[in-house]
């Protein structure tokens, strides 16, 4: 009884002393830590100078981890880490976006672009008992491409942990044999990236993330990554990733999962991840999802894109139209936070929209199952807009033509199953692109249905 005691003791003493520490490159003071005014200019400092318990916020500025290769920070047991601050923030609560003020954590520390001589990770867990916690910083030009660990997980290299949060971060330009934005060993458990951007990163096998551990991904935008090998996402061990918006990678055999493995997607979105091979893996378990074609995943409660979802993807846009198939595709069983990718209400209307940005959009739809345009996922009924036959037969891409565009757009999908009818270039309603839709096409090719 004694001996837990002294130990709660010791507990209650530890984390009574917790304090903030201070983090400043321009802060001019004592550079002691203990206040804006008197911050660290090196974080490295603010690290080795931070027990249990402790917060270290970090102003906006750039932040290197040395001058080696084999320099990183290194994420401190129960120690959590808060970046995007103006350098006048009293409370936690001061901070805005942290995309206001960036925080950058880079490993360019040699010739400026020249990945070559950049640090293996700018960040890193090891030999790690507690719970880690880092948010709101850009990380930034790691490039683990040497050999053993130094050739894992170029943004993050989660190592050795017992629990890790991972939030409101932006990963990019990043590069690794294994794991171009983040990699997860088997040492590390419990790992959790919340409203984070991955974008920008390379690697041979996962180039957003390459796990060896199950982890858990929700609201994140993973873009522009590219892998020579295997994988945006390469997963071992049974990723769970919830209303994340995977778009505009250029990948070969797409997730990729090994062995025994099984990735979950749910209220996600799956668009226009060029495949450079056109081989897929099938060990994917894919629920109230909007995916632009049709793999060999286990894909129930799914819809098929068959038009561009967003605002304005050619600048970076991804939130939502208001027509966009994703809008209240979700469900809230699958979702933990109640914020998207840029702190917004997740749930503004009845069920949660798929992909990491929530639209303030309802969705209205037929719910006539006999209609051609019967929408299994309304909200707000609106039987005014039903019609029992395709507007336009063989029209797929909606210009009122029928012509050699819409042939190769079937063409595509020839082959293709779905859960529901005329899906895809499902001509006939029997839910799957054939032969028989081809004649279907044929017969209306020419036809000209209003437009120009």
């Amino acid at each position: 009884m004694k001996t837990i005691l002294s130990f709660l003791a010791i507990l209650i003493a530890t984390y009574a002393s917790a304090a903030i520490i201070y983090v400043s490159e321009t802060a001019s003071g004592a550079n002691n830590g203990t206040s804006w005014a008197n911050a660290y200019n090196d974080l490295q400092d603010g690290l080795a100078n931070s027990n249990a318990g402790d917060e270290i916020w970090v102003a906006a500025g750039v932040y290197y981890p040395g001058t080696t290769r084999s320099s990183s920070f290194v994420l401190l047991d129960d120690v959590k880490l808060y970046g995007g601050f103006n350098g006048t923030e009293t409370l936690l609560s001061d901070r805005g976006n942290y995309y206001d003020f960036p925080t950058t954590l880079s490993g360019d520390i040699g010739v400026i672009d020249d990945q070559s001589d950049n640090c293996y990770h700018v960040v890193r867990t090891s030999n790690a008992l507690g719970e880690f916690y880092m948010d709101g910083f850009y990380i930034q030009y790691g490039a683990a491409t040497s050999g053993s660990l130094n050739g894992i997980g170029g943004g993050i290299s989660f190592q050795t942990c017992e629990s890790a949060t991972v939030r409101n971060c932006f990963i990019a330009n990043n590069e690794a044999n294994e794991g171009g934005g983040i990699h997860i060993r088997t040492s590390a458990d419990n790992v959790s990236i919340e409203a984070c951007v991955l974008g920008s990163n390379f690697a041979e096998l996962g180039a957003a993330v390459y796990s060896e551990e199950a982890y858990y991904m929700e609201s994140c935008l993973i873009a522009f990554n590219s892998c020579s090998k295997n994988g945006i996402i390469f997963d071992k061990l049974a990723a769970q990733i919830v209303n994340c918006t995977i778009v505009d990678n250029l990948f070969r055999n797409d997730f990729v999962t090994d062995f025994e493995s099984t990735a979950s997607m749910f209220n996600s979105i799956w668009y226009n991840n060029v495949n450079s091979t056109g081989v897929v893996d099938e060990g994917v378990f894919v629920r109230r999802s909007l995916i632009s074609r049709i793999y060999e995943w286990d894909a129930i409660l799914v819809q098929y894109a068959d038009e561009d979802p967003f605002v304005d993807r050619t600048n970076f846009h991804y939130g939502l139209l208001e027509t966009s198939r994703a809008i209240a595709l979700g469900d809230v069983v699958y979702t933990e936070n109640d914020l998207d990718l840029t702190g917004s209400d997740r749930i503004q209307s009845t069920r949660p929209d798929a992909g990491c940005l929530e639209s303030p959009f309802v969705r209205t739809g037929c719910s006539d199952e006999d209609a051609f345009n019967y929408d299994p996922y309304f909200e707000v009924i609106d039987n005014d807009s039903c019609t029992y036959s395709p507007l336009c037969p063989g029209d797929f891409n909606g210009d009122f033509l029928v012509n050699a565009s819409d042939l190769l757009i079937l063409l595509s999908f020839f082959g293709d199953s779905c859960n529901i009818p005329f899906c895809g270039a499902d001509m006939d309603g029997n839910s799957v692109t054939n032969a028989n839709d081809l004649l279907l096409f044929l017969a209306t090719f020419g036809n000209n249905c209003g437009g120009s």
